[in-house]
């Protein structure tokens, strides 16, 4: 267990609630070498309905779980990454000692995944009916116990705040109308205020956030809090703590000036959760109209804008958006402002590592290799896996995923998987049709190689089939960002991870074009088996002109040769006519051309460094 040392910031004497005078002295935790380490705790005889007469405040440096992976998203400011724990925060030995209060640093990320996976539920109707006094025309929520305000979220959630020391406001969704809820409240508020009184260089107009977790087995209590700042758009908290309740793991952050976005990030997170006492300021509406403007039209006009999917369709709401807007309006705007610096975090916006193009790395790796796996299977697949595996390394970049470079992508899987069930359904038509015929089933235990050839191909006719449509079936619905994060990461930690990713993508394709093969040599063979001469010769010289086509069609397009490659080519080619004119001239051409007779075999390393180089870029 890591030793903590102790720093007493208040020892006064304290009133409660109840009457009960007596000494408070509070004792924060400061951090140790190690981590994580249990709370230290003073003592005090501060009392509250619902917890004993001997309660201690405790302050506890959090320890996130790990969170590997962070994502941009139009769905909200920061999408849950894969691993997030929605409850990250709490030490499993912070409710060991009966009768405590511990304070805990909190994000506005973690209060907000509790809001909305913490639900309570009423009863399921059961046709009972309640009555309705005479001429009640209001059915509004009483007014909370003053000092208290009570407002309406626009999304439906009912929060409190209040004022603290004239000077700072505290907001929580704790339910205040329970009179057990609000002495816990009462209980933080109390002995928080003796913290904020210590500070004295914070800003007039501190907003508190707090929520409350009771353990009533151990009679404790812990308080999730975290402090924002409107002049400085930032969060933060009493006590030192680590960078991850601003990252959330998805960015490192060197030092501290690389937290600006990560900071102002949480702070439009907090402004989207509490907005009713806020209102839309001119300059404000005037930013996030230029921002999106910016952002929209670098989209349109660069294939590798690191800009947020989804902008243009925000200018028509944000053009509704009225001045002095009230809060649906600063809700609409802290989401957009939210998704926009988290974007900019994310990209590293504004440091001299900044990401331009989406398709660039952050952090400084070697020479991509490719697996043994992916070498030894690609050439049976036509090297497709390549492909796919290059187009996968841009969408998954530096563990997070731009959404409309993998929305392109599945979209073309779609089609080429929509588009070979058809094919495949003829040539499975094609294979049995082809062993129907008399002439070539003979009837015998031993097949000929037609008829192998012709069992293989339908194989993978059938193969083709289930492929096609368990992956269309799966890949068919549009996922976000978090979804289509979620499943490259689990992909990801599989032997080979993204590599076996891209041979399952090329598969279908790869089968298909195996299934024709096949069922080349079938046909082949049974028209060069036992064939009269006229048979053998057509068929051969149509097959050779076939196969001259194809060939020809797989240099061009799967081996392009650039222009100053083909000039020397194009040269050879006018010497030679011009030579023809005479034996001796093209006898002594030839033999200056077998002189250099090393030439192929420099063309083909010149090949090999200009694709190394063309993957480099």
């Amino acid at each position: 267990m890591a030793e903590t040392s102790n720093q007493t910031l208040v020892s006064s004497g304290v009133t409660n609630g109840e009457g009960c005078d007596g000494q408070m002295e509070l004792r924060v935790r400061t951090p140790a070498s190690s981590r994580p380490g249990t709370p230290n705790v003073g003592s005090s005889t501060l009392s509250k309905e619902g917890f004993d007469s001997s309660i201690s405040l405790g302050i506890i440096s959090s320890e996130r779980s790990y969170v590997d992976h962070a994502i941009a998203t139009p769905a909200g400011i920061t999408a849950v990454p894969p691993g997030f724990d929605t409850n990250p925060n709490v030490f499993p030995t912070a409710l060991e000692h009966s009768g405590r209060v511990f304070l805990q640093p909190a994000s506005p990320t973690d209060i907000l995944d509790r809001r909305y996976a913490r639900r309570p539920r009423i009863r399921e109707y059961n046709g009972e009916s309640q009555p309705i006094p005479a001429a009640r025309r209001s059915f509004r929520h009483d007014d909370p116990p003053p000092p208290w305000t009570s407002y309406k979220h626009p999304e439906g959630q009912r929060y409190f705040g209040k004022k603290l020391l004239n000077k700072f406001q505290l907001f929580t969704d704790i339910w205040i109308y329970d009179r057990q809820k609000l002495s816990n409240i009462e209980i933080f508020e109390e002995q928080f205020l003796a913290l904020l009184q210590e500070q004295a260089d914070l800003p007039d107009g501190t907003e508190v956030a707090v929520y409350i977790e009771e353990d009533y087995e151990s009679n404790s209590m812990t308080c999730h809090y975290y402090l924002s700042s409107d002049s400085d758009r930032a969060i933060f908290w009493l006590e030192e703590v680590e960078d991850d309740l601003l990252t959330l793991r998805s960015r490192p952050a060197p030092k501290n000036y690389y937290l600006q976005d990560a900071t102002e990030t949480q702070y439009w997170k907090h402004v989207e959760m509490f907005p009713n006492h806020r209102r839309v300021s001119t300059e404000l509406l005037k930013e996030v109209k230029e921002l999106v403007n910016f952002w929209t039209f670098d989209a349109m006009s660069s294939e590798t804008s690191t800009a947020p999917q989804g902008l243009s369709s925000y200018l028509p709401v944000l053009n509704n958006i009225p001045d002095n807007g009230s809060a649906p309006s600063v809700c609409i705007i802290a989401r957009v402002m939210g998704i926009l610096s988290n974007q900019r975090f994310l990209d590293l916006h504004g440091q001299h590592e900044a990401r331009l193009s989406r398709e660039d790395t952050i952090y400084s790796q070697g020479e991509i290799e490719y697996s043994w796996l992916l070498r030894l299977v690609s050439p049976l697949l036509f090297f497709m896996p390549y492909e796919y595996f290059e187009q996968l390394r841009r969408v998954w970049v530096d563990q997070t995923v731009h959404h409309l470079s993998w929305s392109a992508l599945r979209n073309g899987l779609q089609r080429d998987w929509d588009s070979l069930l058809t094919p495949a359904t003829v040539m499975l038509t094609a294979n049995v049709g082809l062993l129907a015929i008399q002439s070539i089933d003979t009837g015998h235990s031993a097949r000929s190689c037609a008829q192998i050839a012709s069992y293989v191909s339908t194989f993978l006719s059938l193969a083709i089939m289930f492929l096609c449509i368990i992956l269309a079936r799966y890949h068919k619905d549009e996922s976000n960002a978090a979804e289509t994060c979620m499943y490259l990461y689990q992909r990801t930690k599989l032997p080979a991870g993204l590599d076996m990713l891209a041979i399952s993508f090329s598969l279908p394709a790869a089968m298909f074009l195996w299934c024709m093969v096949t069922f080349c040599v079938a046909v082949a063979w049974v028209c060069l088996d036992r064939t009269n001469l006229w048979t053998r010769f057509f068929t051969g010289l149509t097959l050779g002109f076939v196969l001259l086509g194809v060939t020809t069609v797989i240099i061009i397009e799967l081996c392009p040769f650039p222009p100053d490659r083909v000039a020397p080519v194009m040269s050879w080619r006018d010497e030679l006519w011009e030579a023809l004119g005479s034996k001796l001239k093209v006898r002594h051409w030839w033999k200056d051309k077998l002189r250099h007779r090393r030439w192929p075999f420099t063309f083909i390393r010149r090949r090999q460094r200009d694709l190394e180089g063309q993957r480099e870029s």
